[in-house]
């Protein structure tokens, strides 16, 4: 008997065609009894799409899934599912995954932290002017941080700065008590949550209800003392605003890792800014990231063999 049969179509799709590839050959040798097929275009996906049962993903054409007719699973090879919101009236039934909880995120958030509070731009630039500017730095215990979106990713960023025996104020849609935060907030109470921050962490996935989450009117609320690290959404602040308020002294610096466009253009005065420290959206790009999230596609297929519910699902209505 020929074992393939009683296993399920899997499609992988990614629009990068080496990571597709990769992705692709991992699945098949972690799972050789799998009858998969990969695609990096639309055009290549077309054809599999209303046969696929299981879609391992990232950001996969709208007006494909809207043929997906046999689809059953989603597996979205990233932890923010935003991509799909677009097509979620047409995946109404269809279970979806994400590869949630990434500690490298966490990592990064408190080793930007790290660099703002000791200015470590300055350090490097007297550095290499050989300046022995001798300034005294207060501990990290004295501040506070606010961690706005508390999801795995967020809880796990609470949790570092809680070693490091900061104040740890956090913000959720339902301001429930949560592990590692001293205080949680609702949404509605950024008026009072704002001021009360040395650093804002922004850990929120992207949504409808999050786009332009902080604008002008929040950056007016923050010490000018503060700072603002982004490891959620580009979209989750007003770009321009966040500028001017950079620039103006409003607030007192920034780590981003995201950007509402990406790869940021040259042009963008971020680049330029010696109170801002960019990267190009890698805080979750960890080594062997492929083998990571075919891991947990493993420890999901288990369940989804047994017709059990999933592990890390997300609810399309919420964008998380």
């Amino acid at each position: 008997m020929d074992r393939r049969n009683a296993y399920p179509n899997v499609t992988v799709y990614h629009p990068d065609p080496e990571t597709a590839a990769e992705y692709y050959r991992v699945l098949g040798r972690e799972f050789p009894e799998l009858n998969a097929s990969v695609a990096s275009d639309p055009e290549t996906l077309a054809p599999m799409i209303p046969d696929t049962e299981i879609l391992v993903c990232f950001r996969p054409p709208v007006e494909a899934l809207k043929e997906a007719t046999s689809l059953k699973w989603i597996h979205y090879v990233t932890a923010g599912v935003d991509a799909l919101l677009p097509a979620r009236n047409h995946l109404q039934g269809v279970t979806v995954t994400n590869f949630a909880g990434r500690p490298s995120v966490a990592d990064y958030a408190m080793g930007a932290v790290l660099m703002l509070h000791w200015n470590v731009r300055k350090l490097i630039d007297d550095q290499r002017a050989g300046v022995w500017d001798h300034f005294k730095t207060p501990p990290l215990e004295e501040f506070t941080v606010g961690v706005i979106g508390l999801g795995s990713i967020g809880q796990d960023i609470a949790r570092r700065a809680t070693g490091f025996g900061m104040t740890v104020l956090g913000m959720r849609r339902s301001a429930r008590a949560t592990p590692h935060v001293d205080q949680v907030y609702a949404p509605d109470q950024l008026a009072d949550f704002l001021p009360r921050c040395d650093f804002v962490v922004l850990a929120l996935p992207g949504t409808d209800g999050t786009r332009q989450f902080l604008g002008a009117d929040a950056f007016r609320l923050m010490k000018d003392s503060a700072f603002l690290i982004n490891v959620g959404r580009g979209d989750i602040v007003d770009q321009a605003a966040l500028i001017e308020a950079l620039q103006s002294g409003q607030i007192a610096g920034a780590a981003l890792d995201v950007f509402e466009q990406e790869p940021l253009p040259k042009v963008n005065p971020l680049w330029a800014m010696e109170n801002v420290i960019l990267s190009p959206h890698i805080a979750g790009a960890t080594s062997r990231y492929v083998e990571r999230v075919v891991t947990r596609f493993g420890e999901a297929l288990e369940h989804y063999q047994r017709g059990e519910d999933l592990p890390h699902s997300v609810n399309l209505k919420l964008g998380y």
